[in-house]
């Protein structure tokens, strides 16, 4: 299993099952872990008439809250295809806090 930190629609479990489960993929596959945050980041709202929104590296006090997921190699791979995974963002190891536990997870 894999920690992957999620923002936006990634946060919405009842969305996200469903694109598991058309994937063919089980709902245990992606299971919520914490809030988190992700500390000197911002969003970058994008203008592609859908809502997407990029992490970018920003000032010392910006912060980008989303929940931290616990992902089997299919679900990677499902979260992978839903957002366009290698062209359209690229994974990065970073440093978040979990929200409910009070400490850092990479």
């Amino acid at each position: 299993m894999s920690l992957v930190f999620a923002y936006g629609s990634n946060m919405n479990q009842k969305h996200l099952k469903k694109v598991l489960l058309q994937a063919g993929a089980s709902r245990d596959d992606v299971l919520p872990v914490a809030l988190a945050i992700l500390h000197g980041y911002k969003v970058e709202w994008q203008e592609c008439g859908e809502g997407a929104a990029n992490i970018v590296e920003s000032e010392e006090g910006d912060e980008v809250w989303g929940v931290l997921l616990d992902a089997t190699r299919k679900g990677l791979s499902v979260l992978d295809k839903k957002e366009g995974y290698p062209d359209q963002y690229r994974r990065e190891k970073s440093e978040v806090l979990d929200a409910e536990r009070g400490k850092f997870v990479e």
